[in-house]
């Protein structure tokens, strides 16, 4: 048998969006199922408020990592990261 050589290095991802008021709200309720930061805006942007607990909850099958913080030009910041594994052998 030959040695494999694991190496770990972080992949990630920035998504802006202009949704301002999400910083006054508390960031942990957008990851919960059909939350909506602004209800007035369903009918005319679709959507039911599921992106967010989706993507929460595929980043935590793949022990990856995600965090909501404020964009100091405005908006919203999601940061999501993943591990990945390379081997060679």
């Amino acid at each position: 048998m030959g040695n494999a050589i694991i190496s770990e290095a972080y992949l990630s991802a920035f998504e802006e969006e202009s949704i301002e008021r999400l910083r006054y709200f508390a960031p942990w309720l957008s990851f919960e199922p059909f939350f909506r930061v602004d209800k007035s805006r369903s009918r005319e942007l679709g959507g039911v408020g599921l992106g967010l607990a989706l993507v929460n909850e595929i980043v935590r099958v793949h022990d990856g990592s995600i965090a909501i913080r404020p964009n100091p030009s405005g908006g919203t910041i999601i940061e999501v990261q993943f591990a990945v594994n390379r081997t060679t052998a």
